[in-house]
């Protein structure tokens, strides 16, 4: 299998254009098209483009409302945005930019310069989030090594010092400091594989396997029976990479049943077909704040607030999120009257692909 193509959502009134722009970028890439300003904005959400090839004069939303919409959204922001239009005045330019477009193309426009800029702005995007990954690692390594650190640190000079301690007293210290070294080491590691994942630098070893049984083996090996209830009408397959996709599941089930507030109702598991996908839901009795769910994947998230706290939990859910997003699945979260979803939307298994290691895009 190839790796998981770049996506580009395509936003114009006149099916005719939508056509050439899908025949220009089939089938180098993942293309969704949409023909008015709020679809584009509600398709985005779910596919999540890398590009959007936008057509500035619309009806009721034109090209600069949806600009400034997507530049507002945290989760659509980083989309890189190309607007096509027949104006070519440098004033209608300026607008644009000041409403957050990347580029602009005038129409006729030439397919190999439409290719050229997509390619840019792709790899400019790319360059953007690995900068992003190593300042937020850099923020993540200060904050959760200081607490490990300390523990090896003040052990290590009452050792040091203290030449009265009793044979017991030291066992404890060194103890501790077994204990914080473990731990600052599962760190790193952790902080290695989120760096490999957010450079691309992490091959997928992709193969079809049966999601709902990799689901019921989570649940069983984490001990989580009693607190999920699992409903799956019938067998789901998917092409995953088994290690690095059950281990992203095993974190967002542990997670939910950690915070699940209620203490008669369980975590409810769901799958369920969806026209193209399948929906993982994970829904749980917590209520998250906005802020929360903003930068719940970041690493760095509002994990000190959550009921259950415990160390390593931020990381441990970016590197969950990194991974299903490198399967190319959207990962969303949504809290509410006091229950909480997290929802991984499956592709439904594409029969012309085959299997093997899926590379990704960066070069290491």
């Amino acid at each position: 299998m190839s790796g998981r193509k770049y996506r580009i959502l395509a936003v114009d009134d006149h099916a005719a254009n939508l056509e050439i722009l899908s025949g220009i970028l089939h089938p180098e890439y993942e293309v969704r098209t949409a023909s008015a300003g709020q679809e584009a904005i509600e398709l985005a959400k779910s596919f999540r483009p890398d590009i959007m090839l936008l057509d500035v004069m619309m009806p009721e939303m034109d090209g600069y409302q949806v600009t400034r919409q997507m530049r507002s959204d945290p989760h659509l922001r980083s989309c890189k945005i190309l607007m096509l239009t027949a104006k070519s005045a440098t004033s209608d330019r300026l607008h644009g930019f000041d409403a957050g477009a990347d580029d602009y193309l005038t129409k006729p426009f030439d397919s190999a310069e439409l290719l050229a800029k997509v390619r840019v702005f792709l790899r400019l995007k790319s360059v953007e989030e690995v900068d992003q990954m190593k300042a937020e690692l850099l923020k993540l390594l200060n904050h959760e090594t200081r607490t490990p650190l300390n523990g090896i640190i003040g052990p290590a000079e009452m050792l040091l010092d203290g030449e009265d301690l009793t044979e017991e007293e030291r066992q404890m210290w060194v103890g501790m400091i077994y204990t914080n070294s473990k731990n600052l080491l599962s760190f790193i590691q952790k902080a290695t594989l989120l760096n490999a994942l957010s450079s691309g630098c992490h091959p997928l070893n992709i193969s079809v396997v049966s999601i709902h049984q990799i689901l019921e083996h989570q649940i069983s090996q984490l001990g989580l029976e009693h607190k999920i209830t699992f409903d799956c009408d019938e067998t789901v397959s998917g092409q995953v990479d088994s290690s690095d996709f059950s281990s992203a599941i095993g974190t967002f089930l542990t997670f939910a049943c950690e915070q699940n507030s209620a203490d008669e109702s369980r975590v409810a598991v769901r799958l369920i077909h969806c026209e193209d996908a399948v929906r993982l839901s994970i829904d749980f009795a917590a209520e998250l704040s906005p802020d929360v769910i903003d930068s719940l994947f970041d690493g760095l998230g509002y994990t000190d607030a959550f009921q259950h706290h415990r160390d390593q939990l931020a990381i441990e859910l970016a590197i969950a999120h990194k991974i299903l997003e490198l399967h190319g699945f959207v990962v969303t979260l949504s809290s509410c009257d006091h229950r909480t979803r997290l929802s991984v939307q499956i592709p439904l298994i594409d029969d012309h692909n085959d299997v093997g290691v899926l590379p990704q895009h960066a070069v290491c």
